[in-house]
């Protein structure tokens, strides 16, 4: 299985624990609806809506080379693309937090990384 890439980054190391990144928050069915006309029917179908969802990426240990990688994007302003590597499906995100409970000498300590999807 590939790492996950979020940019232009692929995670050297894939986190330990995932919250948020499930079937039913983030890969959801298509809405659809058929209106009867005259003569026919017709079937609309909106994509799945995902914006808004937080996911949760957390790491036990992470060098300082990732770590300073996620920051910058943490403290970017822009969305990106986040393939999270589940079957192809790829969605945009904002990271938003980046937080750890400590660091030692191989780096940061009990790293947590939040995105929220835009869609």
């Amino acid at each position: 299985m590939a790492n996950m890439v979020l940019g232009s980054y692929t995670f050297p190391l894939d986190p330990a624990r995932v919250a948020g990144l499930d079937a039913d928050s983030l890969v959801k069915a298509k809405d659809a609806a058929t209106a009867d006309t005259l003569t026919s029917s017709i079937l609309f179908q909106w994509s799945p809506v995902t914006a808004g969802v937080e996911v949760v990426l957390e790491w036990e240990r992470m060098n300082a080379a990732m770590w300073n990688e996620l920051q910058a994007m943490v403290e970017g302003t822009g969305e990106v693309a986040f393939n999270p590597q589940i079957g192809g499906t790829t969605f945009q995100v904002v990271p938003i937090k980046l937080e750890a409970q400590g660091r030692d000498v191989s780096g940061m300590r009990r790293v947590r990384l939040t995105l929220n999807v835009r869609s």
